[in-house]
């Protein structure tokens, strides 16, 4: 099978006349992987610190496209150790665009707060259109999952230190353009 380069696969998944943005209740960007720019010092400011896993080269932030994850296995992710403000929220809305040779069953989200608990909010990928702009709201006072409770219970949402987009750890390559992520409203 040959891989494509990240441009390409950019390219592919933008460029169909379904690519249109969905309609949206109101929302609060927390995260843009879109929004790529060069500093004066000739670093880049992207949506995320670091990657690790199966990500760790395959996952490339494109400007003006977002971050794409290029079929890669889905035991890695990205993420950044400076937290995110969210605190007067209680769901969030991931926007992607599935590709075509994705594979995966669901990707995850994960938040940890000051006091150690990690909560893990996993987006099913089963049936979801591809090659079009999805958005999928997950509700943060209902985790998939409690990864470690904490010195003090309940995640803080106003107190974040952490958070990680990541596969689901399985065997199934993943690929998909991670565009935003929005706390939501009302």
């Amino acid at each position: 099978m040959k891989i494509l380069p990240a441009s390409l696969l950019v390219v592919a998944l933008t460029s169909s006349p379904f690519f249109l943005p969905t309609a949206a209740g109101k929302e609060e960007e927390v995260l843009n992987f879109i929004d790529m720019h060069r500093n004066s010092d000739g670093t880049y400011e992207k949506g995320y610190e670091y990657s690790f896993g199966d990500w760790e080269k395959k996952a490339v932030q494109v400007p003006a496209k977002g971050l794409v994850v290029n079929l890669t296995g889905s035991k890695g992710g990205v993420g950044d150790n400076g937290g995110i403000d969210i605190g007067k929220f209680t769901r969030l809305r991931f926007s992607f665009v599935l590709s075509n040779r994705n594979r995966a069953k669901s990707f995850v989200f994960s938040l940890t707060d000051k006091d150690g608990t990690d909560q893990s909010f996993e987006v099913s990928l089963e049936g979801v259109p591809r090659g079009v702009e999805q958005k999928f709201t997950v509700d943060l006072t209902k985790p998939t999952r409690v990864d470690a409770p904490g010195s003090v219970p309940g995640l803080n949402l106003a107190k974040l230190k952490v958070w990680q987009l990541k596969g689901n750890y399985q065997d199934e390559p993943i690929e998909i353009l991670f565009l935003r992520i929005a706390a939501v409203t009302g």
